[in-house]
């Protein structure tokens, strides 16, 4: 019995117009209530994107520090933490290190092997000097 009346219930029989349009109206309430959720849910996603792209680049930066400072152990000039930068260049990612002098050092970041590669400043001076700080 029960049965039967669900079935006549979703398929629509014996329901008065008025029952209809309420239901229908409950339904894109829900459905309304489920995209406003999504949206929420993307913002925050979206956030949360931000968020892990920054400390990336803070620990690709750090890792370039370390990286420059064993390079160059026997000379003590060092990079300014606030004048360095992680920087996109023609879809290349790069960690450049300057301090009041302008490039130290400039190592590309490569995301299949998560490593740097030290790029020379002094071979395309141009391209480094132009680059922004994020």
């Amino acid at each position: 019995m029960v049965r039967k009346e669900l079935a006549s219930f979703s398929s629509g029989e014996d329901i008065m117009p008025t029952e209809r349009s309420m239901i229908e109206t409950l339904a894109a309430l829900v459905l309304e209530q489920n995209r406003e959720g999504n949206r929420q849910k993307t913002k925050a996603g979206i956030a949360y994107a931000k968020v892990r792209k920054a400390e990336m680049r803070k620990r690709i930066l750090d890792r370039a520090f370390t990286a420059y400072a064993q390079r160059t152990r026997d000379f003590p000039v060092q990079p300014s933490v606030s004048d360095s930068a992680f920087e996109v260049r023609h879809g290349k990612e790069y960690a450049v290190l300057r301090n009041v002098n302008g490039v130290l050092a400039v190592y590309r970041y490569c995301k299949g092997s998560d490593s740097l590669r030290f790029i020379d400043p002094n071979a395309e001076p141009d391209l480094f000097k132009t680059l922004s700080v994020w």
